[in-house]
């Protein structure tokens, strides 16, 4: 059971390591997918979709633009009048930062039934992501990526983003892992590891997501040290994907992107989050300067109040 914990904590800070790297950007950066979710308010908590109505089409805040809208879909479609759900959520789709939401809200399952005006939707979607990555080589496998990214388990706990103990208004989405898996091998096996400039940050973003949650191959691996000398893979999620292969076969990792939980041998038999041991220490901030880090590993641990256990 401890050895259970210990994965799923080193899982968690693993995937928590990936925004070493910030932007304000939703589609065009890979360390931070910035996520957009809309709570309900208390009227829609007590399914009063008729005053929750009024109060948000007397809303004139221009820094609540896409809030309303999005807002005004809800009500709308709970109130079975699917046409207004739709005007709003075209309206919400020129103006969100994330429409990703859109999908797996389950307000708008009955939307789905209307196929015609549901697939003109997503078709909007779809133009306006592929409009933000126009450099992409790709276009069908920047799309694949883009609904495969929708299905992974992260939208499923979107919720928790929500931070209220009322009713939460996402569908339990039921997936299945390995078929989610077997999608993206089969995208693998097509068109190999999904780069930048193959399929935007989104789509690179969305592999390494999957990555992080299973054993890297060395098939894969040499797939992705290939793109990366060729100067077509991201510096940064190569030296991630770098330590957590080298993690992986009990090796020390190179950049000191990688941490881990060990038990320390006391009479509470407590949980240390460390930096998992590091090949050549002393320069390890020197290869962090080249790849990319901006911090250094010892300020990396400090921001992650994670402990440097190895001697120098």
């Amino acid at each position: 059971m401890k050895t259970v914990l210990s994965l799923l904590f080193l899982y968690f800070v693993y995937y928590l390591g990936f925004a070493q790297q910030l932007s304000t950007k939703v589609y065009d950066n890979c360390f931070r997918d910035i996520v957009v979710v809309f709570g309900r308010d208390s009227l829609q908590r007590t399914d009063n979709y008729e005053l929750s109505l009024q109060k948000w089409l007397a809303v004139y805040d221009t820094n609540r633009v896409a809030e309303r809208y999005y807002q005004l879909a809800v009500n709308y479609s709970e109130l079975d009048k699917p046409d207004s759900a739709f005007h709003y959520l075209h309206h919400y789709v020129n103006v969100s930062k994330d429409d990703r939401v859109i999908f797996v809200d389950n307000a708008f399952d009955d939307l789905k039934n209307n196929q015609e005006l549901w697939k003109n939707l997503t078709d909007k979607i779809e133009t306006n992501y592929l409009a933000q990555i126009q450099y992409v080589l790709d276009k069908d496998l920047a799309l694949r990526l883009f609904h495969l990214n929708v299905r992974m388990h992260k939208f499923k706990t979107f919720y928790q983003l929500l931070k209220t103990t009322d009713t939460v208004p996402f569908a339990q989405i039921s997936l299945n892992e390995l078929t989610i898996w077997e999608t993206f091998q089969n995208i693998i096996n097509e068109y190999g590891f999904p780069t930048i400039i193959r399929a935007g940050c989104l789509g690179e973003q969305t592999a390494l997501m999957l990555i992080s949650q299973h054993n890297i191959s060395k098939k894969y691996y040499l797939n992705i040290k290939e793109q990366f000398i060729t100067s077509n893979f991201d510096p940064i999620a190569y030296a991630v994907i770098t330590d957590k292969f080298l993690y992986e076969r009990r090796k020390k990792q190179k950049f000191g992107s990688f941490l881990f939980f060990y038990e320390k041998k006391d009479k509470r038999r407590t949980w240390i989050l460390a930096l998992y041991p590091i090949k050549d220490f002393k320069n390890v901030n020197v290869r962090r300067r080249q790849i990319g880090f901006s911090e250094t590993v010892e300020e990396y641990a400090k921001r992650k109040n994670a402990t440097i256990i190895q001697k120098r």
